[in-house]
């Protein structure tokens, strides 16, 4: 009986590993195993605040239900949250806004992000993520770095709608962005607002490369859960994003969105 239970064990580890970060799947690190790997995936890469991230990402989780259609390792293209039931659930246990895409990246990268010329004004579209930067007690120890934070993220004035395409370049170029990293990259889905005249990232994540495969991990908003996922090229990435209702307007003359992997131009939808 102890042979059985032995061998089945061995089994099901061996499963569970050739299951995970397999290419066209996506997990919202439900299992600890997975969150070991990726950790140990964090510490190699030289990754920020990786205790505060699993420590928020565990807080998260902990709102786990089947409504709220989170899982481990399935069809990236078949994981379609249920928004109401996981709002829901965060606001049951606890009170406020907990990190969206922009401060989850930025928590992460906060050590391999170099600024030349940080801002320090900024607009109306980083308005909640500043709130949670001055009140959460949890994304204090970013609250003296702001200046870095808006000048990542911050809207960007439009004069000319045949440049758009150029603005989120040109503002990393004159800030004196860059990332101290040749495996570890930001992506910013950006997205024009024609009334405001503005250009603001919508979505951001951390794309990994692995050599073999790359992951890309991002918050998916506030009260929204964290996400893995694994892909074979930058293109599987960028058809993951075109699937995206909520980026997409139904304005036949929309202009964008745009994929940036850090200030280069990736796609143009």
């Amino acid at each position: 009986m102890c042979l059985f239970f032995l061998v089945s064990t061995c089994a099901k580890q061996k499963q569970d590993t050739e299951n995970a970060f397999k290419v066209g799947y996506s997990s919202n690190l439900l299992s600890q195993l997975d969150r070991n790997t990726l950790k140990d995936i964090f510490q190699e890469k030289g990754l920020s605040h990786i205790s505060l991230f699993f420590e928020e990402l565990d807080k998260f989780n902990s709102c786990y239900t089947k409504d709220t259609n989170m899982s481990d390792w399935i069809k990236t293209d078949k994981l379609i949250y249920n928004e109401v039931a996981c709002v829901n659930e965060y606001d049951k246990h606890f009170t406020g806004f907990d990190g969206n895409c922009r401060l989850t990246t930025y928590l992460l990268m906060h050590d391999l992000i170099h600024i030349q010329k940080p801002k320090t004004e900024h607009g109306n579209y980083l308005m909640f993520d500043i709130d949670v930067l001055e009140t959460n007690p949890e994304y204090a120890t970013l609250l003296p770095y702001k200046d870095y934070f808006v000048t990542l993220f911050d809207e960007i004035s439009v004069t000319d709608t045949d440049n758009i395409d150029r603005l989120f370049s040109d503002k990393w170029n004159e800030c004196g962005m860059n990332i101290k990293s040749d495996d570890v990259s930001i992506i910013s889905l950006v997205i024009y607002d024609e009334y405001e005249k503005v250009v603001f990232v919508g979505h951001t994540g951390i794309l990994i490369d692995m050599k073999d495969f790359y992951i890309f991990v991002e918050k998916i908003a506030f009260k929204m859960p964290y996400q893995m996922s694994i892909f074979s090229s930058k293109q599987e990435l960028i058809d993951m994003f075109s699937k995206r209702s909520e980026y997409f307007s139904n304005d036949e003359q929309e202009v964008g969105p745009y994929i940036y992997e850090n200030e280069i131009l990736l796609h143009t939808f």
